[in-house]
């Protein structure tokens, strides 16, 4: 009908389907796509005493110790995880996933040193960049962000042909009359065209767009949500899901990420219901813990399948 507007952001739009084993809503068959409201850039940080000062440098360290370096994410599947696993792919890179529950927290860990680096969105990160307690390497847009011309971009650090942007797009109800859509893709873009919306849209670390056409736009999402599908699958980034056993008594929670699969016993109560995503992990502790289980499932001559575990 018009009258109900969502500002969606790329996860909802193109990442989770990918992520998550049932969504109630299908993204591109339940949502219009009203206008491009701005993309989002990351950039790639870490804390100031490391000595790479390049990504091509931070490239060269992990080379030279794989598996030893660590990144943080806001959780597994989040844009932050997957450009780092983009990064990853590219490169090819060993380095070691901690997914927490926010951007704060690995932003945290990166300054007290805890971390070696992660990829957070531009508007927490610039400044403690510009204070001197994080070192840019590179953003993720292919250009260079207008309100932070000092930082180069990744390509420009030593990773050829990266480019990876969060997006948020105002969106409504799929069926809306073309008329009522057409005047809301309208009267939108004159409303971002605006000066001072652009400058406050830049202001907050995104780059403004001249929206396409929500028909244009309707192929762009489609389109990002293919990339990501394969991103998503060379990561093995499918998250924790809970599994009711035989006996109804225990779940298994299973974290499936860089590829290695980890298993852990819980009472039901602890899970939010069988066969749903759990959430990531929060912290570096819990992660080391889960690896430990996993050591111990392994060692116990169990694999994980189809959300059981049974003898090798």
């Amino acid at each position: 009908d018009g009258y109900s507007l969502l500002m969606a952001t790329s996860s909802t739009m193109s990442i989770n389907v990918s992520i998550y084993k049932s969504l109630p809503f299908d993204p591109q068959k339940d949502l219009m796509p009203v206008a491009l409201y701005a993309r989002v850039p990351f950039v790639l940080v870490v804390n100031p005493s490391s000595p790479a000062r390049t990504a091509a440098d931070l490239v060269r360290l992990a080379k030279q110790q794989p598996g030893k370096l660590s990144f943080g994410t806001s959780g597994t599947g989040t844009a932050s995880h997957l450009f780092a696993e983009l990064f990853k792919i590219q490169t090819g890179v060993e380095v070691t996933h901690v997914p927490y529950k926010s951007m704060v927290q690995p932003l945290n860990d990166v300054l007290g040193g805890h971390l070696d680096y992660m990829f957070s969105d531009l508007s927490p990160a610039l400044p403690l960049i510009r204070d001197g307690k994080l070192r840019a390497l590179g953003v993720t847009s292919a250009t260079r962000v207008p309100t932070a011309m000092e930082i180069p971009t990744l390509a420009e650090s030593g990773v050829p042909d990266y480019e990876a942007v969060a997006w948020l797009m105002i969106v409504t109800h799929a069926g809306t009359p073309p008329g009522v859509l057409d005047t809301l893709h309208r009267e939108v873009k004159a409303a971002l065209a605006q000066p001072d919306v652009r400058e406050q849209i830049a202001r907050l670390g995104m780059i403004p767009q001249d929206t396409p056409s929500p028909e244009e736009l309707r192929r762009y999402v489609a389109s990002e949500t293919v990339r990501w599908r394969k991103i998503v699958e060379q990561a093995g980034a499918v998250g924790i899901v809970c599994y009711e056993d035989e006996t109804g008594d225990v779940t298994l929670v299973f974290f499936h990420a860089d590829s290695r699969h980890l298993a852990q016993t819980l009472p039901i109560g602890d899970c939010m219901q069988p066969g749903v995503l759990f959430g990531p992990i929060q912290n570096l502790p819990q992660y080391r813990r889960v690896l430990q289980l996993r050591d111990e499932a392994r060692d116990a001559g169990l694999v994980l399948l189809e959300g059981a575990a049974v003898p090798e």
